[in-house]
């Protein structure tokens, strides 16, 4: 038993490594990496209106979320644009966008 265990941690330790994270035995540590980043939709009001088609509870990953953004840039109020949305979209930029925005 105590084999399979410490097969199984190696075997963790190895995915966690390839997923650009650290392995913890507690998931307090869980630092996940920039691909891992997801958007709750309405937690940000410009991105809401442009996911009217989705449930209010949505979730989406960083580059979806960019993919909206761009492809719907002509729809947004940029006076409406709060700090928070804007400092999301700064990240998403940077980090899915190669640090560019391309408004469609």
């Amino acid at each position: 038993m105590r084999a399979a265990n410490i097969a199984l941690t190696r075997t963790l330790q190895n995915l966690c490594n390839s997923r650009n994270f650290t392995y913890s035995s507690s998931m307090d540590d869980y630092t996940p990496s920039e691909d891992d980043m997801n958007v709750k939709v309405n937690k940000y009001p410009q991105l809401r209106q442009l996911c009217w088609n989705r449930p209010n509870d949505a979730v989406v990953d960083g580059q979806t979320a960019l993919a909206l953004y761009e492809r719907n840039w002509r729809f947004i109020d940029h006076d409406a644009l709060t700090p928070a949305e804007q400092k999301l979209l700064d990240r998403l930029v940077a980090v899915h966008g190669n640090g560019h925005f391309l408004a469609a």
